[in-house]
């Protein structure tokens, strides 16, 4: 039998949280720290590069910084610009392994770029805030089942009048008559205004998914808004999917690719 999920405020699940991202975001800023400090040792012959590196470095922001987002986007400009040098310099070092340098880079930025306790709070409320839009729409189903019932009525009868009405009258009526163009349409009627009410709550569906595997899916736990029990957060245990490329972000050197074509061909 599986134990209960534990559940918990979203203050107790902030106040747990907190320690774990100020200690993930330095560690981010540490191995940065580290992967350039090894870089910078192999760039005396680039001066230019070294500078730009130095630059990033610079540019990096702290656990403290209460602007994280703007301090990271200065430096991932500014990587760009290290990778494009890197990969144009002449005999710039590193060759064979620069691409999985760049790409350690990568995860210790999404590292100290992942939200604080201040963006996961204003996660929570906006999940409060869209699902109040949509609480209204608790119970449609329910609400409509009478009708779905007798549109489906209306609409058997619709397919009777219009394939065999010999049996009931005289003369064939008009396939196109109110009559049989009502009873035909109220079913399909319905399933539109049906989806034209249910599309907002779709939608909502999807931001609030997108939120919780944004600010709390990686911290643990599953964000539920306000109901009769009150808001919570389900402790969930949970490991990030595979990188499908983990070096996506770092251009492959295309020396290395020349390199490898000469050492296949015979």
């Amino acid at each position: 039998m599986n134990p209960a999920p534990e559940r918990q405020t979203l203050a107790e699940f902030l106040g747990d949280a907190a320690p774990r991202i100020a200690q993930s975001i330095a560690d981010g800023r540490a191995g940065l720290d580290r992967v350039v400090a090894y870089l910078l040792g192999h760039l005396d012959a680039d001066p230019d590069i070294a500078a730009q590196l130095r630059k990033f470095q610079a540019a990096l922001p702290g656990s403290e910084l209460p602007d994280r987002a703007s301090a990271l986007r200065e430096a991932r400009s500014v990587l760009a610009d290290v990778k494009q040098r890197w990969i144009k310099a002449d005999a710039p070092p590193l060759v064979d392994e620069i691409d999985d340098r760049l790409g350690e880079i990568g995860r210790h930025l999404d590292a100290i770029e992942q939200p604080d306790t201040v963006a996961i709070a204003d996660a929570a409320r906006q999940i409060d805030t869209l699902s109040d839009r949509t609480r209204q729409l608790e119970g449609l189903e329910q609400r409509l089942t009478p009708y779905a019932i007798g549109a489906f009525c209306l609409f058997l009868t619709g397919l009777f009048l219009f394939f065999r009405p010999m049996v009931v009258f005289e003369a064939q009526p008009d396939p196109s008559s109110l009559a049989v163009l009502l009873c035909l349409g109220a079913l399909p009627a319905l399933g539109t205004y049906y989806a034209i009410k249910i599309k907002p709550r779709s939608r909502t569906d999807a931001e609030i998914d997108a939120l919780n595997r944004r600010f709390f899916l990686p911290n643990g736990g599953i964000y539920f808004p306000g109901g009769p029990g009150g808001a919570c957060v389900i402790r969930v245990a949970w490991t990030p999917p595979p990188e499908e490329l983990p070096l996506s972000e770092a251009p492959r050197d295309p020396r290395k690719d020349k390199d490898q074509r000469d050492k296949t061909w015979w």
